[in-house]
């Protein structure tokens, strides 16, 4: 009976044991780097060896309530993200990101914080970017006239409002290795030309069907000769240029129709355009708006052919 007690007693000691605390700090850091970062400096109060085992986090997500520490971060991160879903001093949000910015992460997300510090512009540690605002607080990208984005790979931005024509194509064109872009809900009012100059661009996806986006003013033009994979949803451009695009694997198009029609010779010229130059791809998608000025052009070139030739 005693055996039976002292078997248990010692099956007690052994499963309560505090095996987490036994694990190496980097390994403890890198659990902790799973957890918002608000809940991952909680743990501090858990013990005296726990009281600084947050700071070896590689990934910072904030979340609204940011919590002021005097320990920093260890030099490199891996992740940072900040979502402000309340209003802050632009001052205060641009030292959070400045200071992330520091210590040279390889991915920041930011959402809803208004305006971007210019040292984000020269960050060569960045390998995937997201800039996201609201359609009811659009984020401001005003880009510098000197960009070294040298490590950008993948670019996502969203409900982001343009400065100009110049400061949309000294972004692409900055990214050397950029591979994959996304821009969605984006206000284009300020833009005469959507220009795309990105060599090493694979993946690129265009949804930007806002109301700002309805006079199709806009021209798009996509200098991105290895790129494999499009998806295209938005109203249609004033036209589309820019070196053939024999490459696409897949392409998933679906033009938005305007009520009423603006101009429907001009728009259905711009889409045959558009749908000419991804012809080739091996795999098509075209919406059934698309696919019906597709064969309304067919019929126009057939019936010119016939009367002139």
């Amino acid at each position: 009976m005693g055996s039976i007690s002292k078997r248990r007693r010692e099956h007690f000691e052994v499963t309560n044991e505090d095996r987490i605390s036994n694990l190496p700090t980097s390994l403890i850091g890198h659990i902790l780097s799973f957890l918002p970062t608000k809940k991952a400096v909680a743990t501090s109060v858990l013990s005296t060896k726990w009281k600084y085992l947050w700071t070896s986090i590689t990934i910072l997500d904030f979340d609204d309530g940011l919590v002021h520490v005097s320990t920093t971060p260890r030099k490199d991160l891996q992740k940072f993200r900040l979502n402000c879903t309340g209003i802050y001093d632009v001052s205060h949000v641009n030292v959070w990101v400045s200071t992330a910015l520091s210590r040279n992460p390889r991915e920041l997300n930011l959402s809803n914080i208004g305006c971007l510090p210019r040292e984000l512009y020269a960050c060569r540690s960045l390998v995937v970017l997201k800039l996201c605002g609201t359609p009811y607080r659009l984020l401001d990208l005003s880009i510098p006239t000197l960009i070294c984005l040298r490590s950008l790979k993948i670019l996502v931005i969203e409900s982001v409002v343009f400065l100009d024509d110049d400061s949309i194509y000294r972004l692409f064109s900055s990214c050397h290795v950029l591979e994959d872009l996304s821009v969605e809900l984006c206000d284009w009012r300020n833009i005469s030309v959507f220009n795309i100059s990105a060599p090493n661009l694979k993946s690129l996806t265009i949804k930007c069907r806002t109301w700002t986006n309805v006079s199709g003013k806009y021209k798009i033009v996509l200098n991105t000769p290895n790129l494999q994979d499009i998806k295209y949803e938005d109203y249609v451009a004033a036209g589309y240029s820019g070196n053939k695009l024999n490459g696409i694997v897949k392409a998933d198009i679906s033009f938005v129709k305007t009520f009423p029609v603006r101009d429907g010779y001009k728009e259905n010229l711009a889409i045959a355009e558009f749908v000419e130059r991804i012809s080739k791809a091996q795999w098509l998608h075209l919406s059934n708006y698309s696919i019906e000025v597709s064969l309304l052009n067919s019929v126009y070139l057939f019936l010119m052919f016939f009367f002139f030739f």
